[in-house]
């Protein structure tokens, strides 16, 4: 039990030269496929995340801001065209307008938005530098002293703090000269007015001016962000195949030992003996060809260990057999001895008569048909019992089949059966051609005997699942359901005359030859014999 664990945990993680087995590197090729594909998913979420958010920057916060500029640059041209006039309608229009344009509160809220998308992590360095100009701009407005110093002369109050104020303040004064119809300070202030709104619309035109360029490089970067977006939804896929084609490599390096291997197990399961080498392999499958190598020894050694057995077996048997036999020779050859006894005493009578020849002659006929059944009870029962271990080579199986159905065809022809062979077959097999011919001839006088009014008798010479075929069907008279158990047993048979010795010779020949032999019957319809030989591999 110790040493299959310790055997598992080598294979698991390291083999004999301390790399990694074959399951460890498949493992971690796959976790390190997973690990990049989930960090690839992840960037492709981030990026598309602050793609997304950046869109919504752009169009929410910038563009809007160019378009509302450039509406304040137009309002601010319509305003200066109207102060350019001079005449008391015109300059009360504009000093309507301006308290309602908001002006510097605006343009805060232009700096405000433009801060805040310059603080955009995403926004490259062109969108910035336009951005920082457009603030620089409107910043001079907002903060600089410029448009108060415009006015600096015509207001009744010192150190305005802002343009904002100056602006407010101008405006009232314009107001009161407006309600007092004085038209020379009207005048005046509606031409600081006009001037002091051709700076501001020229300076917010130059900002309005760089916000568009932002904006415009802002969507240039949307395009490449979307575009190294697409990049990375092909580069994702294609990384993902390429690690799978790189794991599929290693996998396939790994096995390569591991399918040498499989074809030295086929080879064996085929019954070829092979001697698997353990250094022409690597890693842990080194040790398992160690293993097998152990195993195919102790298989070979068992296997010697058992066909000793049974050989000891069959001996054994056969000396039990001797005793059988020995019991029942003595009541076979008992009657056709107490026949020749009688006969031969009939016979001394008829000599003494000379009338009686024919007679005599008759009596010496019987006496020589019981010595001749005699031999051939005497000879069978000694064929079965010197059955010699069978000297096995390769045999052509279908020559041998032709062979014999040619020695046997005047037989058949004399007891009226035809013989329909199909030798699809020329594959040699392992057998012992003397004793694998007496067989067939065992089996073909079974199957006439099993015919006494004629019949037919079908060969079949075949391959199938590693075997060669020899199949005899008769069309005779069966075989009792109930003698099936015992039909391989020595002297058990049906017939009369019969010795009961035949397929129990076959069975002991088809044994030697590693084979097997089955029997299917159904009393009435005939019988079928089927012998199922090893192919001849050039081995032992």
């Amino acid at each position: 039990m110790r040493e299959e664990e310790n055997l598992s945990e080598l294979f698991w993680v390291y083999n004999s030269d301390m790399r990694l087995s074959i399951t460890a590197r498949v493992l971690f090729g796959f976790l390190a496929q997973t690990v990049v594909l989930i960090g690839a998913i992840l960037l492709l979420i981030t990026n598309q995340a602050a793609i997304l958010e950046y869109i919504s920057n752009v169009k929410e916060k910038l563009e809007p801001l160019a378009l509302d500029v450039k509406d304040l640059v137009a309002e601010l041209k319509d305003i200066e065209e109207s102060a350019a006039k001079g005449s008391k309608d015109a300059v009360l229009k504009v000093w309507s307008r301006l308290p309602r344009m908001n002006l510097f509160d605006r343009l805060q809220v232009y700096l405000s938005t433009i801060s805040a998308v310059s603080k955009f992590e995403a926004c490259d360095a062109n969108v910035r530098n336009s951005l920082n100009r457009a603030s620089e701009l409107l910043q001079e407005l907002v903060a600089g002293d410029r448009v108060a110093g415009q006015f600096a002369d015509i207001l009744d109050r010192p150190n305005v703090r802002s343009n904002k104020e100056a602006m407010l303040l101008a405006w009232e004064k314009l107001g009161n000269a407006l309600g007092a119809s004085n038209e020379d300070e009207m005048r005046l202030i509606n031409s600081r007015m006009q001037s002091v709104i051709r700076y501001i619309r020229s300076v917010c035109a130059r900002a309005g001016q760089a916000v568009l360029e932002a904006s415009r490089e802002a969507n240039n970067q949307i395009y490449s962000l979307r575009q190294r977006l697409s990049y990375l939804f092909v580069a994702v896929p294609v990384s993902a195949c390429l690690i799978g084609l790189l794991v599929a490599l290693v996998t396939f390096l790994g096995i390569q030992d591991l399918r040498r291997l499989a074809v030295v197990v086929e080879r064996m399961g085929k019954g070829e003996v092979v001697k698997v080498d353990p250094s022409k392999y690597s890693g842990e499958v080194q040790v398992l060809a160690s293993a097998l190598n152990s195993l195919l020894s102790g298989l070979s050694e068992h296997e010697k260990n058992l066909e000793k057995k049974t050989e000891e077996l069959m001996k054994a048997e056969r000396l039990a057999l001797v005793g059988r036999m020995a019991s029942v020779v003595a009541h076979e050859v008992r009657n056709p001895l107490n026949s020749i006894s009688l006969n031969v005493d009939l016979l001394k009578e008829m000599i003494k008569d000379v009338t009686k020849r024919a007679e005599a002659e008759k009596v010496l006929c019987a006496v020589e048909k019981e010595v001749e059944r005699l031999g051939e009870i005497t000879e069978e029962y000694l064929r079965f019992a010197r059955l010699p271990k069978g000297s096995l080579g390769p045999c052509r199986l279908s020559s041998l089949v032709r062979a014999t159905l040619d020695f046997m065809t005047g037989e058949f022809q004399s007891h009226g059966i035809t013989v329909d062979a199909e030798i699809e077959s020329e594959s040699r097999v392992l057998a012992d051609e003397s004793q694998v011919r007496h067989a067939l001839v065992n089996l073909f006088k079974n199957a006439i005997e099993a015919m006494p009014n004629g019949g037919k008798i079908s060969v079949r010479v075949e391959e199938g699942d590693n075997r060669v075929v020899v199949t005899i069907r008769d069309t005779g008279c069966g075989i009792p359901e109930e003698f099936k158990p015992r039909l391989f047993e020595p002297f058990a048979t049906t017939k009369p005359s019969g010795t009961g010795l035949g397929l129990a010779f076959v069975l002991q020949v088809m044994q030697e030859c590693k084979g097997k032999v089955s029997v299917e019957s159904t009393a009435g319809l005939g019988t079928t014999v089927t012998l199922e030989f090893v192919p001849y591999s050039g081995g032992d």
